[in-house]
């Protein structure tokens, strides 16, 4: 009796062992799915690149430094960035077809579990009051929030954070 229960007992675990591997061969065929992988470091551009097919053509190797966790800026901005500002204000009343998206990225770790402030927008409304105070007229001007949370700081200052695009009407 003891050797038919040895023998039933090795039975059912071969039993049980050729049907988990015959169910995963037969029933559960495995695809593997391609993942996309981002790199980890990204190199950024801090500058200012801006063109435009009607005669717009602005390459600054500076940009808005901003504050970290804040929508202000670094004040006062250079010579250079002043006639970038007063160049594309220009630009733009000269063309009333066109639009200035004011484009400002924030990353975000500025925000804490309590406050939940979308400084990208904050930033290109601040950018924004230049253009305006240039009398650009608003309907050409689009404040625009993009999260990217690659984008670096350092010493609680933000580089590259304000990304000018004009586009038409």
């Amino acid at each position: 009796m003891k050797s038919q229960i040895y023998l039933l007992s090795a039975i059912l675990v071969a039993w049980i062992t050729m049907g988990t591997l015959l169910y995963e061969n037969k029933c559960c065929q495995i695809t593997k799915v391609a993942s996309k992988k981002t790199p980890l470091n990204r190199t950024y551009f801090h500058g200012i690149k801006l063109l435009d097919q009607e005669g717009l053509d602005i390459f600054l190797k500076e940009n808005f430094v901003f504050y970290k966790s804040t929508f202000g800026y670094l004040t006062p901005i250079s010579e250079d960035m002043k006639s970038f500002v007063l160049t594309t204000s220009n630009f733009l009343k000269s063309h009333p077809k066109k639009k200035l998206k004011i484009i400002c990225r924030y990353n975000p770790s500025e925000n804490s579990s309590q406050n939940h402030i979308d400084y990208g927008l904050l930033r290109a409304q601040q950018i924004e009051i230049l253009f305006l105070a240039q009398n650009v007229p608003d309907k050409q001007l689009e404040a625009v929030s993009l999260r990217d949370s690659l984008l670096p700081f350092s010493k609680n200052r933000i580089y590259g954070a304000f990304i000018p695009l004009i586009v038409n009407q």
